[in-house]
């Protein structure tokens, strides 16, 4: 019923796109997941130059656990947008999860190559750690440390970064640089 009703009221104002936005983040706060993957491809249908509408459409998708629709939302999106680096870290932590592992650390190399000089606070977050785990994932250990060193001279007091540096080095047999 609720899924009914909901559709009614995109059916009433089909146009807005402000108010598509505004409901499809409503039903995904209230946990109604399906139903906000169905006001955003609304959304993404009659906004499809508006990387916003696509990212939305990744996050409510990707609720649902649908892995596809999520990833090809985030792509689009990141096309659309490039400087936006959330939605490239979305697409590439995605592909990870997905087991795309050696996909999603090219993506995540792109993100970070770009993200460093247009956009560094957000490597100061838990994409480095996203990226270092995908990193580690294909036994690239020295990149894994890079970003991470990366991240912590951006935001020095990253508390969760400098735990994943040290483990990276702990992971190298490098246990006198993790203790200091």
């Amino acid at each position: 019923l609720e899924l009914a009703k909901c559709r009614s009221n995109i059916a009433d104002d089909i146009s807005d796109g402000p108010s598509l936005t505004r409901l499809g983040s409503e039903l995904l706060a209230n946990g109604n997941f399906h139903e906000a993957v169905f006001v955003f491809k609304k959304a993404a249908d009659l906004f499809p130059l508006v990387p916003l509408a696509w990212y939305n459409l990744g996050v409510a998708a990707n609720r649902i656990g649908d892995t596809t629709l999520a990833l090809n939302s985030y792509s689009r999106a990141s096309e659309l947008d490039p400087n936006d680096c959330d939605y490239s870290f979305r697409a590439a932590s995605l592909m990870t999860r997905a087991g795309e592992t050696l996909k999603g650390w090219e993506k995540f190399q792109q993100a970070i190559v770009h993200c460093t000089q247009t956009q560094p606070e957000q490597l100061a977050s838990d994409n480095s750690i996203l990226a270092a785990s995908a990193a580690t994932a294909v036994n690239d250990w020295a990149s894994a440390y890079r970003v991470l060193r990366l991240a912590l001279r951006l935001h020095p007091t990253f508390r969760a970064a400098a735990v994943a540096a040290a483990e990276v080095l702990m992971g190298q047999n490098r246990h006198a640089e993790a203790a200091a």
